[in-house]
């Protein structure tokens, strides 16, 4: 097996983690660009250029960053729609900064709580990760998105 494919293959696995880990290793500055699209991307490059390891250096190279481009690119739209979709039973996350909410599992610093809101008439259920302990039943406020199903929030006590 070349060595394109194990980089393709720990590529693959890297976009696995990042979706499970609920964009986790996304870029915070940037809506369009994910990790997950990168790491799709990267995989797309090595399996090219190892399918094509025994033409012409150029001809891999070139074919291999027109795959990974394109490859990136969809799978990034797709992220960013995904994200940011809309719809009679959805909520786009932005729409919740600001809102409150009651926190249904305990919170802890540098872990992951949950908390209810209601949005557009509609009672949402959340991550939530706050920098301090936030015991349950407390009220609390959106403060901003950390991924499309976890949200940073404040104690309103």
């Amino acid at each position: 097996m070349s060595t394109l494919f194990i980089i393709g293959l720990v590529a693959i696995v890297l976009g696995g983690v990042s979706i499970a880990l609920d964009g986790a290793f996304d870029l915070p500055a940037s809506e369009w660009l994910s990790a997950t699209g990168i790491c799709a991307g990267g995989a797309t490059f090595c399996f090219v250029g190892g399918i094509l390891q025994f033409a012409p250096l150029p001809v891999w190279i070139i074919a291999g960053l027109v795959a990974a481009l394109i490859v990136t690119g969809g799978t990034s739209f797709l992220m960013f729609k995904l994200r940011n979709s809309g719809g009679a039973h959805t909520t786009p996350v932005q729409t919740m900064i600001g809102s409150k909410g009651s926190v249904v599992v305990p919170i802890e610093p540098g872990k992951f709580g949950q908390i209810n809101l209601v949005v557009a008439g509609e009672t949402v259920q959340m991550n939530a990760v706050s920098e301090e302990e936030i015991p349950l039943g407390q009220p609390v406020r959106v403060l901003g998105v950390e991924s499309a199903t976890c949200v940073r929030v404040e104690n309103l006590r």
